[in-house]
């Protein structure tokens, strides 16, 4: 006999939910968009701050219009996608069209 046993997944279980995941995935951004801020000036962090500033507040209202709670990890997720969403675009671009970007990644592509 087979001394196996078929489950269901996670077959390995660990203390790290998805929140702390996100967290983790935010303090690994920390070096790029600190080298960012040291390459590319004050700017960089005026679109960084705008970028997770749109992206939190928005994912704020959705889950607010959508009757739901905010979670740790919901708001993490807005965090990596401001963050992201800055370091990927030049640093010439003015902070209102980050802002355009960050609520639209949220409103229209997480939440729709």
């Amino acid at each position: 006999m087979s001394r196996f046993s078929i489950t269901h997944a996670p077959h390995i279980k660990a203390k790290d939910d998805s929140a702390r995941i996100m967290l983790y995935t935010i303090i690994a951004l920390l070096p790029a968009a600190i080298v960012g801020i040291y390459l590319f000036g004050k700017n960089s962090i005026v679109l960084i701050a705008s970028s997770i500033i749109a992206a939190v507040l928005t994912e704020y209202l959705m889950l607010f219009l959508r009757g739901k709670k905010a979670v740790p990890a919901d708001v993490l997720s807005a965090v990596i996608t401001g963050m992201l969403l800055a370091m990927v675009v030049t640093s010439a671009t003015p902070w209102w069209m980050i802002m355009i970007g960050s609520i639209f990644a949220i409103s229209i592509v997480k939440h729709a």
